[in-house]
């Protein structure tokens, strides 16, 4: 079995971490990676022995006129390859596989981590011409992969077949039992790009909210940086916002701190939701993506209806006046996660689909 995992950019993040998991799972010999950039991933895969290719035609920044291209370098690495399957993650990867892989070629599947169409964040109109683009490059996929409940009854509603769609959620190692917490807490973590859909622009207010000595930590880069700094500097906020840049690895400076927030508009099963989970801090965050198959409401965190600001502000206050419930929270969301969100799990399921539609293929 010969696997070509295909995705836009090899820049750090979630679809990126997820592949290389799958790259390790499968071994560098029997894995290619096709990327439209070189980065993180590309060097990830390199190191394990996989081979990598760069098609600049495949980068969600590459200019339309590549596309072409781009099709005609990825249709040749699959001929002279030699692959038995095709697992295109996102958009752009998947509409260049839809052109590039042979109707009697390599099977193909397809992991979306996250479907544009529904982005809140984005105009009613592109959405709708998003979830055109979506019914028509997922025609050709012989297995659909929703990383959450929620993504696999949006990829129904886009007319994908059910006995094609797939929940594989993501998946982190559990690691040690972290050691006991207790107070109220004060030191409270949001992970992420810095960018409108991860819910930045709430960040200050809930910054503004929190108790005299309270701080609200911010690891991440991104194109709202600069407008984050100059918030963090202005009298209301000042004290209770540090941003803190790329942290890398997360999981040691989670284990840090005493609480997480995930106000993002838009998801698929965030690493950074589940890292904060395996080290069983409590979280307040909005009921996007696959929140709901992490979290129960006033069980296992606070799960607040997406877009609800102030009710969220509100979750975070009262989080930070408790001193018994929130790390109750926190231990029943890392077992939630010991016993649905392993990385062992995702890497399992995976290759024994790969496995299934292979063997459906030679029948």
């Amino acid at each position: 079995m010969r696997i070509l995992e295909l995705i836009a950019d090899g820049d750090q993040g979630g679809a990126q971490r997820h592949v290389w998991e799958l790259v390790q799972a499968l071994g560098g010999a029997r894995t290619l990676l096709v990327s439209g950039s070189g980065g993180w991933l590309s060097d990830q895969a390199e190191a394990a022995g996989a081979k990598v290719e760069v098609i600049p035609g495949l980068s969600r920044h590459a200019p339309l006129t590549t596309i072409g291209q781009g099709r005609a370098a990825l249709g040749a690495i699959i001929r002279s390859e030699r692959v038995d399957i095709v697992h295109a993650h996102g958009a752009k990867a998947l509409f260049l596989a839809k052109w590039a892989v042979p109707r009697d070629g390599p099977v193909l599947v397809a992991t979306s981590h996250g479907l544009a169409a529904f982005d809140p964040t984005r105009r009613a109109l592109e959405r709708a011409v998003l979830a055109g683009l979506e019914r028509w490059r997922k025609g050709r996929a012989r297995a659909w992969i929703g990383v959450s409940s929620r993504e696999c009854q949006l990829a129904s509603g886009l007319g994908i077949a059910r006995d094609r769609i797939h929940r594989i959620g993501n998946g982190v190692a559990l690691g040690p039992e972290p050691g006991p917490r207790q107070g109220l807490p004060r030191h409270l973590a949001f992970v992420g790009r810095l960018v409108t859909e991860k819910g930045v622009r709430l960040l200050p207010e809930i910054a503004c909210a929190l108790p005299p000595d309270a701080v609200l930590h911010v690891a991440g880069d991104g194109p709202l940086r600069p407008w984050l700094e100059r918030e963090a500097k202005t009298v209301r906020v000042r004290g209770r916002l540090r941003l803190e840049g790329w942290v890398d690895p997360v999981r040691p400076w989670l284990g840090q701190m005493d609480g997480f927030l995930l106000p993002s508009r838009k998801e698929g099963l965030p690493y950074a939701l589940l890292e904060a989970a395996a080290q069983a801090l409590p979280i307040v965050a909005f009921a996007v993506g696959g929140v709901g198959d992490l979290l129960a409401e006033g069980l296992s965190g606070r799960v607040m209806p997406a877009g609800q600001d102030q009710s969220f502000i509100l979750a975070v206050q009262e989080l930070c006046r408790d001193k018994t419930r929130p790390w109750m929270w926190g231990q029943r969301a890392r077992e939630a996660v010991r016993q649905r969100f392993t990385v062992e799990q995702m890497r399992r399921d995976t290759l024994s689909l790969y496995q299934e539609l292979l063997a459906e293929e030679a029948h």
